[in-house]
């Protein structure tokens, strides 16, 4: 199926570590040849991102400390070399004046953390078969 074989690269932007655990577990299941760069906040990714770290997809955590994964979009978008990276936007919430406002700022999609491991793998699978970059 990989035509070219680049290995989708994400990263995860999340200060939880047990949603960074199932997060990683999922996306292994998912799609067992990603590679997944895991960062505990906003500052963290930003400082890799800065510095040429450019993943396939970012995963962006909204409700963080410090800084809020509305807060890291808005710093994302304004990061040259980053425009055609994909970020989803996660939460274990569906507000809609939040999902609207996550769209605004150049989100791709929302997702809501699905509750265990099953229906997280498969909201990854939904999401990855999106992506055009294999």
């Amino acid at each position: 199926m990989e035509l070219n074989n680049h290995h989708l690269i994400c990263m995860l932007i999340d200060d939880d570590s047990d949603d960074q655990e199932i997060f990683a577990l999922a996306l292994k299941e998912a799609d067992p040849a990603a590679k997944c760069i895991s960062v505990n906040d906003a500052m963290e990714g930003l400082r890799l991102l800065r510095s040429g770290t450019v993943p396939d997809i970012i995963f962006l955590d909204v409700n963080m400390h410090k800084i809020n994964g509305l807060a890291c979009l808005r710093e994302i978008r304004k990061i040259g070399g980053l425009d055609k990276v994909r970020v989803i936007m996660t939460s274990t919430a569906a507000d809609p004046a939040v999902i609207r406002q996550c769209f605004a700022l150049g989100a791709e999609k929302y997702m809501v953390k699905p509750p265990g491991l099953e229906p997280y793998v498969k909201a990854l699978q939904d999401t990855l078969k999106q992506e055009n970059i294999t």
